[in-house]
Formats: C-alpha cells, structure tokens, sequence
C-alpha cells in the first residue's frame, strides 16, 4: 500500500510544478489543477507547498528507506521488533541486495515524473519498457532474492 501511495504522491506532486499551454485560452495553467493560471499567487503557493513534498516526501521517504535498510544490514537486525517494523524493506534478499527493494520506489518516481511530463505515448512506451527491461536484467542476472520461487 505504501508503494501505491508513494507513486501516487510523487505523481501529483510533479505535475503541480508543472504547467501546461492551455490553445483555448492565453494563459498557461497548472496541469494537475487547470483552474489556477500559473505565476498568479494561488499557484506559487501549490509550488511552495509541492517543492515541500517533493524534498521531504518523495526524495526523503526512500532515504529513510535506504538509511533502515543499510543500518539492519551493517548490524545484523535480527530482533523481532526492529524485524515487525522494518522487516519488509530487507528479510526477502540476499545480504548484499539490501537495497533491492527500493527499486520500486524508484521505478514508481521515474514513472511519475515521465507521466508528468507530458510525452507523447511513444516515448512513455519506450521510457516505461526500458524501466522494466533494466529491472528484469538485474533480477536475471543476480536474483536477489533469498527463495528460488520467490515472488
């Protein structure tokens, strides 16, 4: 769920940073709001809010992930209460792809920001298939996992 959630954050907290050229009318107006015209007050307040999130939420979320991940590795957490919170984020891999989970945070950014974007459908295509290429080349060629069946 927190994947879910974190994909999307990240996705609506890029496109209210961006704005796009509205034909019908002569302003440019915010993508994930067309209501608001950019550079009028109402939208550097999203901005300021937006670049709040984006700093604290979608950057630091996955460093609070990889900072858990490399400390539970570095000391061997092995207790249950440590293992109840975090345990998630690591038991499943080998020791040295502690951080294999936190590709699908990434993945999930990369996603979002491309979408935010506003490409044409070809190049989302070939962004978002070559995300995915790249991940399953790196779970065939080390198989991170610690079960040979594992999800």
């Amino acid at each position: 769920l927190m994947w879910i959630v974190y994909f999307i954050v990240a996705l609506r907290t890029v496109q209210a940073v961006r704005c796009i050229d509205e034909p019908e009318t002569e302003f440019t107006l915010l993508r994930v709001e067309s209501s608001v015209k950019c550079y009028s007050l109402q939208h550097f307040q999203i901005v300021i809010v937006a670049w709040i999130v984006l700093s604290v939420f979608v950057g630091g979320f996955p460093l609070v992930c990889l900072w858990v991940t490399a400390r539970a590795f570095m000391k061997g957490h092995k207790d249950s209460k440590y293992l109840d919170r975090f345990g998630y984020l690591y038991q499943d891999f080998k020791p040295k792809f502690f951080w294999f989970r936190l590709t699908s945070l990434l993945v999930s950014l990369s996603v979002a920001v491309e979408s935010a974007l506003g490409l044409d459908v070809s190049t989302q295509l070939f962004i978002n298939s070559s995300i995915f290429l790249a991940i399953l080349v790196v779970i065939a060629c080390f198989w991170p996992y610690t079960q040979p069946s594992h999800r």
